[in-house]
């Protein structure tokens, strides 16, 4: 229990801070959408382990759905691995040709 404790703070570690770091400007939104798509697995996965043992509860079963969790988090790992980065993306910033105000309302608005 305790290294599973252990290992799932260094994932929240990871996720949540990258989404300051990448988008200050846009964290809180960046989180809600990734929230909202994490919470899908919530209702698709019952779904898919009841099709997949229903009638047939053996340790094959669910050898079965573990190794495709496993098979999934290394796909994961590998895409985050090759294509994330920290680095504060452009979309981050104000269009230029916005109003000077207009760009310190949306700063102001990002800092509280």
């Amino acid at each position: 229990m305790v290294l599973a404790v252990m290992f799932i703070s260094g994932m929240y570690i990871g996720f949540l801070t990258n989404h300051v770091d990448i988008a200050p400007n846009f964290s809180g939104t960046l989180i809600a959408l990734t929230n909202t798509c994490a919470t899908i697995p919530g209702f698709i996965v019952p779904a898919f382990v009841g099709a997949l043992t229903h009638g047939n509860q053996s340790v094959w079963r669910w050898q079965l759905i573990f190794a495709i969790t496993a098979g999934i988090y290394v796909m994961e790992f590998i895409f985050y691995t090759i294509f994330a980065s920290g680095d504060v993306q452009t979309w981050n910033q104000p269009k230029p040709g916005k109003s000077a105000q207009e760009a310190a309302r949306l700063t102001i608005d990002t800092k509280i």
